[in-house]
């Protein structure tokens, strides 16, 4: 009885080594991973969501207009700019404190001519239209925070 009792233990010792243990890692790491990327789709989906606020022209014609007629914020970015995907789902608080402007957003990889002749090396960088004439500028290569463009858009409205 008790040799058979051993006998059973080293089986269920030796059952227990052989179970892949890499399997149970793996789901379990599977298992973290699920949980990392749900929030990360979320965010990408807010950021997606948030940039549906701003005026993205289809062409130069376009932007032309926005230059000519209205109270515009230009706001040039690119797809790949970290600094750029920071701010952008701030802007609809922005936007929504400033009312009397209409955000436009310039993609300055598409708009490179633009952006050259309106001296845009640096980004996210904003500069104010209206009615054709240039209000004012945020134009460097930093990161912007909320509340320095907030501070740029009220000093440019009470301009």
């Amino acid at each position: 009885m008790i040799r058979f009792w051993q006998d059973n233990k080293r089986e269920r010792t030796k059952a227990k080594r052989q179970q892949p243990v890499v399997s149970f890692f793996l789901q379990g790491f599977a298992r973290s991973a699920c949980q990392l990327v749900v929030p990360e789709r979320k965010v990408y989906t807010e950021r997606k969501e948030s940039g549906e606020h701003l005026i993205i022209p289809k062409d130069l014609a376009e932007l032309a207009t926005y230059v000519e007629k209205g109270k515009n914020v230009f706001f040039f970015t690119a797809d790949w700019c970290g600094d750029c995907r920071y701010i952008k789902p701030q802007l609809p608080e922005i936007e929504a404190d400033f009312p009397d402007f209409q955000f436009i957003e310039v993609d300055r990889d598409e708009y490179m001519d633009v952006a050259v002749e309106w001296n845009i090396f640096g980004i996210p960088s904003l500069v104010v239209i209206e009615d054709g004439k240039e209000l004012g500028r945020l134009v460097n290569k930093d990161r912007k925070t909320k509340e320095e463009i907030e501070a740029f858009l009220t000093s440019v409205q009470s301009a």
